[in-house]
């Protein structure tokens, strides 16, 4: 079955974070990944600026992988933005610092 043999592999290369999902490189010159420990289902990704605004939102239904790339940060400013995650299995937040290019 393709789906398990995508899991196996994914166990093989990607590090399964402890808490759920993890937001990398961080700090970012603009590109990040999410990775999860367990595949999410479905999953909407949120990011606010720092005065709390949403300036992107999207979701993924059915997303079988534990790698999830975002450059929704590349054309950003500078600063700190928050990447909310949420999923079947719960709600995360990170904290991420873009920097200057």
């Amino acid at each position: 079955d393709m789906l398990k043999a995508l899991e196996r592999l994914q166990d093989l290369r990607v590090k399964k974070p402890a808490g759920g999902s993890l937001a990398w490189p961080n700090p970012t010159r603009g590109s990040l990944e999410i990775i999860f420990s367990e595949p999410p289902g479905s999953v909407k990704i949120e990011i606010f600026n720092s005065l709390g605004r949403v300036f992107y939102s999207r979701e993924f239904r059915e997303y079988a992988g534990r790698s999830l790339p975002v450059s929704a940060l590349q054309n950003s400013q500078g600063g700190v933005y928050f990447i909310r995650i949420i999923t079947d299995k719960g709600s995360f937040t990170h904290k991420i610092i873009r920097l200057s290019n």
